[in-house]
């Protein structure tokens, strides 16, 4: 939901609550008004009715509807105040009982006490209360229009900093050595948000800058001692006065060197992954490309006793950088064959929207949801690194692609699958303090 969007309805509902309290409020309002109003008519009304009787108009000449004159005996009434009540009379013209307003009063007029009642009609509250319901709603409803077509016109103008500094943030690039683009503006929250963007993409760029040159120093600087340690230990193979045991610990250092130099290859590779530096995305015939791998490691199966079937549709194309399509399918039929069983077999089936690897093996000694965790493997004392599939992992998260694993248990079946639907690769950030 949009900000603006999300604004509006805050709005609306502060709305309804103002308006609801502002309606009850103008309903007493112009209930007290109408009363006083009805009041002071009254009010008026005996004041004209007193004089006439003063001026010598009998009082049943004054009888009315609305006006009753009663002639009291001086001798058993005392002066009474104006007493304003509310009361219902039938009314033969609408054939219903209606509200009225009643004044009652006993005074005396040229030594004559009389008690004079005059009536006015005034407006139920139902009526009131239907009229202001009315001029609210109406008032909502134009509030409400008003500010939608405001908000939407305002904020092109208000937010259009904001709306920059997203597009900004959209393109950034920790790899480019562009000027983060900070658009310009006069609100001191936007100048702040500027700021901190500014100072937290330098230093995003200058810790990536680091951590890549320490990731290609390490790996390059490590495979120089690596080498070193490997010929001179090839040296010492090759001499005529070692035993067996010794020719057997020189076997292990050997393939503790060698593993060591596979685990920098892997976590240096990793670590490109997660930095994106694999960004030549292009359409890649990926048909093509599995059909090569599975060839080329036709004969390691072969000499295994592992028997490799694959059906590959033709011209299938992916948008995905080739070489890490490559490492993918390569470590996914890498894996099915170092994990797999004696005259066991790998199935491979490629189609418009999966990749699928089925291969034989031991049932796992380890969650499926560890699977692609680094250095979790099956096999704990085996020669894999436990990289293989955390590196597939990888390569299909910035790629844009889902994998999942699922086992039979029946015929142990291990099967590994990559969605090729693509969506949007999805991409890590790291907090910077």
């Amino acid at each position: 939901m949009r900000l603006i969007v999300r604004t509006t309805l805050w709005y609306s509902l502060l709305a309804i609550f103002v308006f609801g309290l502002g309606g009850v409020v103008s309903f007493v309002l112009v209930r007290d008004a109408i009363q006083r109003e009805t009041d002071w008519e009254l009010i008026n009304d005996l004041r004209y009715t007193t004089r006439l009787i003063e001026q010598g108009v009998e009082a049943a000449h004054l009888q009315s509807r609305k006006t009753h004159i009663t002639p009291l005996d001086g001798s058993k009434v005392w002066h009474r105040d104006s007493i304003f009540t509310d009361t219902l009379i039938y009314l033969k013209r609408t054939q219903q009982l209606e509200s009225f307003r009643k004044l009652s009063v006993t005074r005396p007029i040229n030594d004559q006490f009389y008690s004079i009642e005059i009536v006015n009609i005034i407006f139920e509250q139902d009526d009131i209360f239907e009229v202001v319901s009315q001029i609210i709603l109406r008032l909502f409803l134009f509030m409400i229009f008003a500010l939608f077509i405001g908000s939407i016109l305002i904020s092109k103008q208000l937010l259009l900093p904001f709306q920059q500094l997203l597009q900004s943030i959209e393109q950034f690039s920790l790899k480019s050595d562009k000027v983060f683009p900070l658009p310009k503006t006069n609100i001191r929250e936007f100048k702040q948000l500027n700021s901190f963007l500014g100072r937290m993409t330098q230093k995003a760029r200058n810790d990536y800058q680091t951590l890549k040159e320490f990731t290609e120093n390490a790996s390059h600087e490590m495979q120089t001692p690596i080498a070193i340690a490997q010929g001179k230990l090839e040296i010492l193979q090759q001499r005529e006065d070692i035993n067996e045991n010794q020719l057997a610990l020189i076997s292990d250092a050997q393939r503790s060197i060698f593993k060591l130099s596979k685990l920098g290859s892997a976590l240096a590779l990793l670590a490109k992954i997660e930095n994106q530096e694999f960004s030549t995305i292009k359409q890649v015939n990926f048909s093509e490309m599995v059909q090569n791998i599975v060839n080329l490691f036709q004969e390691l199966a072969n000499f295994r006793g592992i028997e490799i079937k694959h059906s590959i549709a033709p011209n299938i194309y992916l948008k995905i950088d080739s070489t890490l399509a490559d490492i993918l399918v390569t470590n996914l039929l890498k894996n099915a064959i170092q994990h797999n069983i004696q005259d066991g077999w790998i199935e491979l089936l490629l189609n418009q929207n999966e990749l699928i690897v089925r291969n034989t093996g031991k049932e796992l000694s380890v969650s499926p949801d560890q699977l692609f965790t680094r250095f979790r493997k099956n096999n704990q004392s085996g020669g894999s690194l436990g990289l293989g599939l955390a590196i597939v992992k990888k390569i299909a998260t910035s790629s844009g692609l889902d994998i999942d694993y699922a086992y039979q248990s029946e015929g142990q079946v291990h099967e590994v699958s990559v969605d090729l639907n693509q969506v949007k690769p999805k991409t890590e950030t790291a907090a910077l303090n």
